[in-house]
């Protein structure tokens, strides 16, 4: 259960994961997701050159899946309301399939949406288990100016 507060009358009121899933996709629409763009656009281009940038925010997605993410150290994080494709393809490896479900069933993702960041040990393992299958993160993590993940 999550606590959450009216931003009109104060008021706090709890939810299931289920219900938070739901309230987030209703958040997360076209009109979000250009402002995100426009916002992660401009941060580029703000932070490209100074000390104090925190991360690149990289973007992927197909299959259904749409997610947004950035490298820690040797690690991945998928950004919470980011959306994995609702199935796996045929020959889906056991190890990511395993981490897809456990994910789940943990309710780090509700509904097929990442409630919380979560910390992968790889961008391949991050970009394989929100497209449903085999993926090279390195080449499928892309800035909003194309460059991959890799480069």
């Amino acid at each position: 259960m999550t606590e959450l507060k009216c931003p009109h009358c104060g008021q706090a009121f709890t939810v299931d994961d289920t219900e938070l899933s739901f309230i987030i996709q209703q958040i997360r629409d076209k009109e979000f997701e250009k402002d995100l763009t426009n916002r992660v656009s401009e941060n580029w281009d703000h932070d490209k050159d100074t000390e104090n940038k925190v991360h690149d925010e990289f973007i992927l997605s197909g299959r259904g899946g749409n997610a947004s993410g950035y490298p820690l150290d040797d690690n991945f994080v998928v950004v919470a309301g980011s959306k994995i494709s609702k199935d796996v393809t045929e020959g889906f490896q056991d190890g990511y399939l395993e981490l897809r479900e456990s994910l789940m069933k943990d309710g780090t993702i509700s509904n097929g949406v990442f409630v919380k960041d979560y910390l992968f040990s790889s961008s391949s393992a991050a970009a394989a288990v929100v497209l449903g299958r085999a993926a090279n993160g390195r080449k499928e993590w892309t800035l909003l100016d194309g460059r991959t993940y890799g480069k």
